[in-house]
């Protein structure tokens, strides 16, 4: 059940519970960032939240160990802040915007 915000399931892990998490595209932006395996951010990515005080540490996606999920609030300076900030990380290969669609609903003929 949602409250009405625009809601997309993606196949996010928290470390503890096994269960996809549920996204809030209407107020979050979501930055995927790819490790290389010889970094202690590969090791300890959760620990990357720290760069910036809205920034937070949402789990690895899928079963791929080298891409982890993180959210900010929606706002440019916000985004500008932060993605440098990633990106300069010793071990983040790539940080990437994560863009995604609603899906439509299948009406029927």
């Amino acid at each position: 059940m949602t409250d009405g915000r625009s809601v997309q399931s993606l196949t996010v892990h928290h470390n503890m519970h096994n269960l996809p998490q549920i996204l809030e595209l209407d107020s979050k932006y979501y930055l995927s960032v790819s490790f290389s395996h010889e970094t202690l951010a590969f090791t300890r990515p959760s620990s990357l939240a720290n760069l910036h005080p809205l920034l937070k540490y949402e789990g690895p996606v899928g079963s791929m160990a080298d891409i982890h999920l993180y959210s900010i609030p929606k706002s440019n300076k916000i985004q500008e802040e932060v993605v440098p900030s990633l990106k300069a990380v010793a071990g983040v290969i790539r940080v990437d915007l994560v863009q995604m669609t609603r899906k439509r609903k299948r009406e029927d003929s």
